[in-house]
């Protein structure tokens, strides 16, 4: 295929080009840099979003989803837009999530099926997990996971079933898959101690059933993961 032909993967284009969101590209380098709408302004202007504050992105087969926390009014709350697959195009946005009433902490996204999950947390015990279609940014229904600790961090990934959540739980950090519909049983969350303080552990998937978590309370460790049948 040549360029800004369709394609699945990279032997679908021709040797100097790779498939990229389903269309074959020329790949970037440092003669080539990003050109043709590769930056995409979603916010411009005041008050807005703080720098020192975590923001997210997924990319999925038909658009992108970019999420960070946005101050306004006095009131802080997380905030996302969504692009088309050449991230040139704002589809849908800003879409405001509830407010809250401290300053946030982290916001994860990922990508599975037709939907956005997001992931976001504040300084109080309680991580919201919303779900937002591909193509609209609907909110399709929310969750929420009870978290010990103020500072959880979510990090999100997806699997081939569904997504999995970690979080640094104090001397713990946590782990919890869900389905793609986070509000069909919602994330029951397990733990793996830890004999300090734990940073924000960061879930990779392997398969459908295997996962691995890793994480750091003075030294770095990783664990590995099962799901039940």
């Amino acid at each position: 295929m040549g360029l800004a032909e369709g394609c699945n993967i990279d032997s679908d284009c021709d040797d100097d080009l790779i498939c990229g969101f389903r269309r074959c590209h020329v790949q970037c380098s440092a003669k080539n840099p990003l050109v043709d709408a590769a930056e995409s302004v979603v916010w411009n202007g005041g008050p807005g979003p703080v720098g020192t504050r975590r923001m997210a992105l997924a990319v999925g087969p038909k658009s992108a989803l970019v999420a960070y926390p946005h101050s306004g009014g006095g009131w802080w709350r997380f905030r996302a837009v969504l692009l088309d697959q050449d991230l040139g195009k704002v589809l849908a946005g800003p879409i405001d999530f509830p407010l809250i009433y401290s300053q946030p902490r982290g916001v994860s996204v990922a990508h599975r099926g037709t939907s956005f999950v997001v992931a976001m947390s504040d300084q109080s015990t309680t991580v919201l997990v919303s779900r937002l279609h591909e193509l609209t940014g609907e909110t399709l229904g929310s969750t929420t996971v009870a978290n010990p600790v103020s500072h959880g961090d979510p990090q999100l990934v997806t699997t081939p079933t569904g997504v999995m959540l970690g979080l640094s739980r104090g001397t713990s950090v946590g782990f919890g898959w869900a389905p793609e519909d986070v509000t069909k049983g919602g994330f029951a969350m397990r733990d793996v101690y830890s004999t300090r303080t734990a940073s924000a552990a960061a879930p990779v998937a392997i398969d459908a059933r295997r996962a691995v978590i890793a994480w750091q309370d003075g030294a770095v460790k990783i664990a590995p993961l099962v799901c039940g049948p």
